[in-house]
């Protein structure tokens, strides 16, 4: 693989004079193909590059192939860090069930193996942390407290040429017991070229990509279990602080509360029996002014007085 990208660099230069720009969307291409199912991708991608690296054109149509297969590597990456904890990795994922792979002797020197498959050439480190509590994450504070020494008191392991199983033997920390660790292996590669900071540019230089995988160990000789992992919300206390000190008493406006709460108790009472009596009792009162009324006889109607009529006589009248 190297040395097709040695050969496409070279033809990138002879038909333009931007090689550090291709050179920068190789080292791309190449990261976003480095698990080990894609191997067989990669090289058919790699064959049909060296075909057309001398029509310039035909080697930019390709590497805006990668960039295309670069976004779709990204949105798959952006949808794993997208999830909610715990992801598949983690505590409580569905690979991190808590199996005690190996159990090792505090303080022994042990035997770290790690296999590759495609060699991004930088180095190894080796870390570990206790877990306090089951099913809770430990931090990476935490693990680079126990960087771990090789036999040669170095941190860093730099694998040789070449995809097969590297092997080194490291030392735990002195005093270090656990029921539960975390070993975290991590691989810092140097395959990416990348800025100096002398104004110069290098494979090997600037931000390189970075691998992590963990293992669940146990450390010492007990068999002790995690105790389960405490409650986040704060508990109650055992017992409330008291106060001895008395209350202080209250103005005469206590007085005014009670006659008002007092007269508005009557002004509900008189509401609630007039409805009462009105739904109740209202037609009893009426019937009993009707049969009153029809008791009581009326007298008959006084007759207009009638006047008298006087005949007047005549003195003729008289005379006869």
């Amino acid at each position: 693989m190297e040395s097709a990208i040695g050969n496409l660099e070279e033809s990138v230069q002879k038909a333009d004079g931007k090689l550090d720009m291709i050179a920068w969307q190789i080292d791309e291409f190449e990261k976003a193909f480095e698990e080990p199912e894609d191997e067989i991708s990669v090289l058919r991608l790699l064959h049909s590059v060296h075909q057309v690296t001398k029509d310039y054109q035909n080697l930019r149509q390709e590497i805006l192939e990668v960039q295309q297969l670069q976004k779709q590597l990204s949105d798959s990456l952006r949808a794993q860090l997208t999830q909610r904890p715990p992801r598949v990795h983690e505590t409580g994922g569905k690979y991190g069930n808590g199996v005690i792979v190996r159990r090792y002797r505090t303080g022994s020197v042990i035997p770290v193996r790690v296999e590759l498959t495609a060699n991004h050439h930088g180095y190894f480190e080796f870390r570990t942390c206790a877990m306090t509590y089951r099913d809770q994450e430990v931090t990476q504070e935490c693990l680079d407290q126990h960087l771990l020494h090789a036999e040669n008191r170095s941190t860093r392991y730099y694998p040789g040429p070449g995809n097969r199983v590297f092997e080194g033997y490291y030392k735990l920390p002195e005093g270090l017991t656990c029921a539960q660790c975390v070993f975290q292996w991590r691989y810092i590669a140097g395959n990416n070229w990348g800025d100096c900071g002398n104004g110069t540019g290098a494979v090997g230089c600037g931000p390189q990509e970075e691998f992590r995988a963990c293992a669940d160990i146990a450390i010492g000789d007990n068999e002790a279990t995690l105790p389960p992992r405490q409650p986040t919300s704060p508990t109650p206390t055992d017992k409330l602080p008291t106060d001895t000190s008395p209350l202080p008493r209250s103005g005469p406006y206590w007085l005014f509360s009670v006659i008002i709460a007092g007269t508005c108790l009557l002004v509900v009472l008189a509401a609630m029996a007039l409805l009462y009596t009105y739904y109740y009792h209202a037609g009893r009162a009426k019937k009993w002014l009707m049969a009153r009324r029809l008791l009581v006889q009326e007298s008959p109607p006084v007759a207009p007085p009638r006047h008298k009529r006087h005949h007047h006589v005549s003195n003729t009248q008289l005379q006869l």
